[in-house]
């Protein structure tokens, strides 16, 4: 069939061949056959013999099958997408999207570069290419970065070292992970770190060092309210003495540091240390102080909180039954208390003295070689020896030794007990007693009422109790009223009886007598007890002066000593 050069198909779709061969378009005179144009090049076979200059604007898909040689070149212009086949996608210059446009991949982007750069086409003045790391901050794995801004890690930071080795052995050195926990080996931090708590409990050195501790933080040490302290000073060079002291101190005014036990619930701490002030310095308040290594063998030092010794310092020797020794600094002893391994009571060693009083002279008790001394601060100072009721059994004076009465001096089973009676009166000097008006009766035990000279008590010896043995003195005071007599004293043993009979007197012939003055001619005087039955029991004792005429008086002093025979 012959056509026209131009012929015309009113057709949307050309169909050609029998559907079992291939179909072959070729010219009469080998000619290029020409599609819209453009020569397709190659072709033959499973080839499209499409090769031109022009372009190929298709609505549907382009494929390139993967053979050598094969593949799309050139500029591809894709209004939607395209697909690259196994081959992939092959550019020997730049793959370029639109604006808005990306590139996906569903597996991996290799590339062969050294890396990926963000361009600045068309800014004045020029801005070079920056990688992309640069471009969006990135850090790299062998970069000394900074970071700067708010930079969020959503799981785990580590900072490790590694041994070398290929492939390499890495160790955390530090590890901060999502839950705030930090982990690290060592931490050198300038100047603070703000946290809640800090727990030492990782291996077995479990240390904290500083030079100084402060018990309350920067937010809470405001208007001179600074917390406890405890710090040590740097070493000194020169060396500092104080460098050597560990420094517990406090921040404010009344601060004490307190131990409690672990049921304390009330407000009395088991041990106090309260500082005071420099003026006064500090105390330890403790109800009790053990010296030792904390076992019977202690000595205890104790003021108990309940129970009967409340009221009561207690130091207690340990089991083992040391010595409490006083010593000075070069280790002399001052004073010692033990217990007694025989009785278990205890002893008081005083190296020298006891002294009484804190002030002035003291009143002392003391050895001197082999002897007690007890020595009295002044003249007037005395010594007494007391009864449970606190009453002066025996009292030493400068002046005598009082026995308090009426207690007796025994010796074994003699009890001796001298208890002394005085009386005072005017004595008519006279040779004959008087049993009428008794002028010159010196006394009478019956009537008188003495003086007691122990415990200056008036009595009468009136009494069958006061009977006995006694040393009688009958004493001149002062000269005689004519002045012929002066200091005439009399002494003899005078026996005590209250009797029941009228005679016989007794007549003491040489009473032991003396005399300062009396009348030449005068001899000694006499006594005479006389027995009377006016007053029953009366017993007047005379005092007789041989040639001497009544009307001369004198005064005596008459003291009657009973003593033990």
């Amino acid at each position: 069939m012959s056509l026209s050069k131009n012929f015309s198909i009113g057709a949307d779709t050309l169909i050609l061949g029998d559907g079992k061969s291939e179909v072959n378009i070729v010219s009469s005179g080998g000619q290029d056959i020409k599609i819209n144009g453009v020569v397709p090049s190659g072709g033959g076979g499973s080839q499209l013999p499409i090769n031109g200059t022009g372009d190929i604007d298709i609505t549907g898909n382009i494929t390139a099958n993967d053979v050598q040689g094969g593949g799309a070149k050139g500029i591809i212009t894709a209004s939607k997408s395209m697909s690259t086949g196994l081959g992939g996608l092959y550019s020997s210059g730049n793959i370029q999207t639109a604006a808005s446009g990306t590139i996906h991949s569903g597996s991996s982007v290799y590339f062969d570069g050294q890396d990926i750069y963000k361009k600045y086409p068309g800014v004045v003045p020029p801005i070079a290419d920056k990688t992309y790391k640069e471009y969006k901050g990135l850090v790299a794995t062998g970069d000394n970065s900074t970071f700067t801004g708010s930079n969020i890690f959503r799981e785990t930071v580590l900072v490790q070292t590694t041994d070398g080795a290929v492939p390499p052995v890495l160790t955390n050195q530090i590890t901060l992970n999502k839950n705030g926990d930090l982990q690290s080996k060592n931490a050198n931090v300038d100047t603070l770190i703000q946290t809640g708590k800090i727990n030492c409990g990782n291996g077995s050195d479990n240390e904290v060092r500083a030079k100084a501790f402060y018990t309350r933080t920067n937010e809470n040490n405001s208007g001179g309210k600074e917390g406890w302290s405890i710090s040590q000073e740097l070493p000194s060079n020169p060396a500092d003495p104080l460098d050597t002291f560990l420094q517990i101190k406090a921040g404010e005014a009344g601060g004490l540091a307190t131990i409690t036990s672990s049921d304390f619930a009330g407000s009395e701490p088991s041990i106090v240390l309260d500082p005071q002030n420099q003026a006064t310095g500090g105390k330890i308040v403790s109800s009790s102080l053990n010296l030792g290594v904390n076992s019977a063998s202690d000595f205890v030092i104790e003021k108990p909180k309940s129970g009967a010794e409340t009221n009561n310092l207690l130091v207690k020797i340990g089991s083992t039954n040391g010595t409490i020794k006083f010593q000075n600094q070069s280790g002399t002893n001052l004073m010692l208390v033990e217990e007694s391994n025989v009785t278990n009571k205890g002893r008081l060693f005083i190296g020298e003295a006891i002294y009484f009083g804190t002030t002035g002279i003291h009143n002392s008790i003391a050895e001197s070689g082999n002897n007690l001394l007890i020595d009295q601060n002044d003249a007037n100072s005395e010594t007494q020896i007391r009864d449970n009721t606190n009453n002066p059994i025996v009292s030493f004076r400068k002046t005598g030794v009082v026995i308090a009465n009426p207690l007796p001096i025994q010796f074994g089973a003699y009890s001796f007990r001298p208890i002394q009676y005085k009386l005072n009166k005017t004595l008519t000097i006279a040779a004959a007693a008087d049993t009428t008006n008794f002028t010159n009766m010196a006394f009478n035990c019956q009537s008188d009422t003495w003086t007691v000279v122990n415990t200056n008590q008036s009595i009468s010896l009136y009494n069958v109790a006061l009977e006995g043995y006694y040393k009688c003195t009958i004493s001149q005071i002062g000269s005689s009223s004519a002045g012929n007599f002066d200091t005439c004293d009399i002494m003899f043993d005078y026996v005590f009886h209250l009797s029941i009979q009228t005679a016989p007197d007794i007549d003491i012939t040489e009473p032991a007598f003396n005399y300062r003055k009396k009348p030449t001619n005068q001899a000694s005087p006499t006594i005479r007890i006389d027995h009377l039955n006016t007053p029953p029991q009366s017993q007047p004792v005379f005092v007789l002066y041989p040639n001497q005429s009544a009307g001369e008086t004198m005064q005596i002093e008459v003291r009657l000593t009973q003593l033990n025979f």
